[in-house]
């Protein structure tokens, strides 16, 4: 997929190997640069493989998350590549952190997350997050979509 449609920008989870190994995926991709969180023993590990057509600047890395800095076309943007803990007590870390980026960053940031790492073996009801009303702009955005008009009846 990448060879045919030449994204300037992927990022990978769960890559389960180390940099060497990917260098040699960057190379075959013809990537300009690898950023690479080590995987632990043989689980986890993160990879973000770009061009030199964008300038990112590497902001916070663990082995959960990558924050960049990028400039796409003259614009100033933040990214976080997030893959979410299979261990339901530590992924309130993880949210606390997307938390803290959410109300530090000024600008126009997004987040791609694999924070489904189980398979569902059920059927799931929706479940609303209280915390999504602590932050005024997300507050703002859940009351902006429950007065939408393009609701379905």
């Amino acid at each position: 997929m990448c060879q045919k449609h030449r994204p300037g920008l992927v990022f990978l989870s769960e890559t389960k190997n180390r940099r060497l190994l990917l260098q040699n995926i960057q190379a075959d991709l013809r990537f300009d640069h690898l950023f690479t969180v080590e995987p632990l023993s043989l689980s986890g590990g993160l990879a973000l493989l770009f061009t030199d057509e964008f300038q990112v600047n590497v902001l916070f890395s663990n082995n959960r998350m990558i924050e960049i800095e990028a400039v796409i076309d003259g614009i100033k943007v933040f990214m976080t590549f997030v893959y979410g803990d299979p261990v339901l007590e530590r992924r309130e870390h993880v949210w606390e952190r997307l938390t803290r980026f959410s109300t530090t960053r000024n600008g126009t940031w997004f987040m791609i997350a694999d924070i489904l790492t189980k398979p569902v073996r059920r059927k799931k009801k929706f479940k609303f997050d209280k915390r999504w009303l602590d932050n005024e702009e997300l507050r703002q955005v859940i009351l902006a979509g429950w007065k939408s008009e393009d609701l379905p009846p």
